[in-house]
C-alpha cells in the first residue's frame, strides 16, 4: 500500500477511536429515562451512569496518556479498543444498575486511551519520517466533534426504535474496526521505554495518579453538590491531595505531574485557556436547549434540530482552521477564537426578544466556530510544547480540562437559571460567557512558545 494512503487510513482509524469517548457520553444521555424505567430507580440515581463516566474520563485521559508514554501508544490504543468492545458487549447483560455503572467506568478508561495515544503516534511518525502533523491532528480532533454531533441524534433514534442496550452494542463494532485498522496500519511500538515489571509500575507513578484523581474528583463533586452537608469535607480532601501531589512531584525523578512543564509559560496558559473556553462552550451546549424549550417554547424535537449547527459546524470548519493555524500561527488564532466567542455570546442576547428558528440556527453556528478554533488551536499548542516523551500525559491532561469544563458549566447554569429560564437568566449567562472569553484571550496573550514554528 502507498505509504501516504496507509498513513491517512491510520489517522482515520485513530479518529474513529477518538470518537468513542464523546459518542458514549452524549449518546447514553438520551437514554436516561429508559434506563430509569427498566431499573426502577430515581432521577438522581440514574444520572450516576453519566457522572461516573465523566469522573472516570477526567482521570483516565492523562493516565492513558502516561501509559502511552511508558508502554507505547499503539499498545495502549489497541488495548483501549479491546476494553471498549468487550465491555460494550457485556454491559447490557449487567445484573443491576451498580454493575452497569462499573462497566461504564471500564468503557471510560478504554475510550480515554484514544486521543492521547493518537497524538503520541502522530508525534512519533512526524519525528521519524517528517509527516506534517497538523492535518493528522485535525482529523483526530474531528473524531471528537463527530462524537458530539452524532451522539444525541443516534441515541434518540435508537431509544425510540429499539432499546437502551443497543446504545452500548453500537460502540463494540466501532471499537473493533478501529482496533483492526490500528493493528494493520500503525507501526508496532518498540520495547517499552520504561522496561517491564517493577520498573514499569514505578514509571507510571501510581501514587501521584491516585492523588491527582482524588484532587480533581473531590473538587468537581463538591462543586456539583455544594449545598449538601457531606460535600464540604471534600474541599479539605481535595486541597490536601493537591498539596501531597505537589510535594511528591518535586521528589520523584519522573513524576506523573511534571511541575516544571505544567507551570511553564508555554503550557499553563494552554490549560487555563482551553478550560475556560470549554466552560463557555458547554454553557451554550447544555444551557441553550433549556432556554429554547423553557423560555421560547420550542419542542424537544425542534430544539435537537436547532442545536445541530453548534457542534456540526466543526465538521466544516475543522480543515479550514487547520490550514489557518499552519499559516498564521497559534497565538493569533487562539486570540481570534476567544474574541469570536465573546461576540457570538453577545449575539445570543438577540434571543431575549426574538425567537425565529433561523436566528437560533445562526447563533448556534456562530458559537460553534470558535470552539473548533480552540480545540484545534490548544491541541496544536500542547503538541508543539510538550516533550516527545511526555506528549501522551500532556495531551491527556488537556482532555481533563475539557471534561472539567463541562462539569463546571453545569454549575454555572444552575446558578444563572436559578430564578427561572427567562431573558434575565440568559443575559446573566452571556455576561459570564463574555468574562470567560476575556480570561481565555488573556491566557492566549500570556502564552509563550518555546518553538519558533509554533508561534
Amino acid at each position: 500500500m502507498n505509504p501516504t494512503r496507509r498513513w491517512r487510513l491510520a489517522v482515520a482509524a485513530m479518529g474513529l477511536g477518538t470518537m468513542l469517548n464523546p459518542l458514549s457520553s452524549s449518546m447514553l444521555a438520551v437514554g436516561l429515562v429508559a434506563l430509569r424505567d427498566d431499573f426502577g430507580i430515581s432521577v438522581a440515581e440514574v444520572t450516576w451512569i453519566v457522572t461516573v463516566f465523566y469522573l472516570t474520563s477526567v482521570v483516565a485521559q492523562p493516565l492513558m496518556g502516561r501509559l502511552a508514554d511508558v508502554v507505547g501508544p499503539r499498545r495502549v490504543l489497541a488495548a483501549g479498543m479491546v476494553v471498549v468492545a468487550v465491555m460494550s458487549t457485556v454491559a447490557p447483560l449487567a445484573p443491576g444498575f451498580a454493575a452497569l455503572c462499573a462497566m461504564r467506568v471500564a468503557i471510560g478508561f478504554g475510550s480515554s486511551a484514544a486521543f492521547p495515544a493518537a497524538l503520541s503516534i502522530i508525534r512519533r511518525s512526524a519525528d521519524r519520517v517528517g509527516i506534517a502533523p497538523m492535518p493528522a491532528i485535525a482529523r483526530v480532533q474531528l473524531g471528537n466533534s463527530m462524537g458530539v454531533v452524532l451522539g444525541p441524534a443516534v441515541g434518540g433514534l435508537v431509544v425510540s426504535l429499539w432499546h437502551w442496550s443497543v446504545l452500548f452494542w453500537l460502540s463494540a463494532p466501532i471499537a473493533l474496526c478501529a482496533l483492526a485498522a490500528v493493528l494493520l496500519l500503525i507501526e508496532p511500538d518498540g520495547p517499552p521505554p520504561a522496561g517491564r515489571g517493577r520498573s514499569l509500575i514505578a514509571a507510571l507513578d501510581l501514587p501521584s495518579v491516585a492523588l491527582f484523581g482524588t484532587t480533581i474528583i473531590s473538587i468537581l463533586v463538591f462543586l456539583s453538590r455544594p449545598s449538601r452537608g457531606w460535600s464540604l469535607p471534600l474541599v479539605a480532601v481535595g486541597l490536601a491531595s493537591a498539596l501531597l501531589l505537589v510535594r511528591r512531584s518535586r521528589r520523584v525523578e519522573r513524576p506523573f505531574v511534571d511541575l516544571s512543564l505544567v507551570t511553564s509559560a508555554s503550557v499553563l496558559p494552554t490549560f487555563v485557556g482551553f478550560w475556560v473556553m470549554t466552560v463557555v462552550y458547554y454553557c451554550v451546549f447544555y444551557g441553550m436547549p433549556q432556554y429554547l424549550e423553557g423560555a421560547l417554547g420550542f419542542g424537544t424535537g425542534q430544539v435537537g434540530a436547532l442545536m445541530v449547527p453548534l457542534a456540526g459546524v466543526s465538521l466544516v470548519a475543522n480543515p479550514v482552521v487547520a490550514r489557518v493555524l499552519t499559516r498564521v500561527g497559534t497565538k493569533v488564532v487562539l486570540i481570534v477564537g476567544a474574541v469570536w466567542m465573546a461576540a457570538g455570546s453577545c449575539l445570543a442576547l438577540l434571543l431575549t426578544g426574538f425567537s425565529h428558528p433561523a436566528l437560533v440556527l445562526v447563533v448556534c453556528g456562530v458559537l460553534g466556530v470558535p470552539y473548533c478554533i480552540s480545540t484545534l488551536g490548544y491541541a496544536k499548542a500542547m503538541y508543539d510544547e510538550a516533550p516527545a516523551a511526555k506528549i501522551g500525559v500532556a495531551t491527556g491532561m488537556l482532555q481533563t480540562c475539557r471534561h472539567a469544563g463541562g462539569a463546571v458549566a453545569t454549575i454555572v447554569l444552575s446558578l444563572v437559571f436559578s430564578a427561572g429560564l427567562g431573558p434575565s437568566g440568559l443575559a446573566d449567562l452571556v455576561v459570564v460567557m463574555v468574562l470567560g472569553c476575556l480570561v481565555a484571550a488573556g491566557a492566549a496573550l500570556a502564552w509563550r512558545t518555546s518553538s519558533p514554528a509554533a508561534g
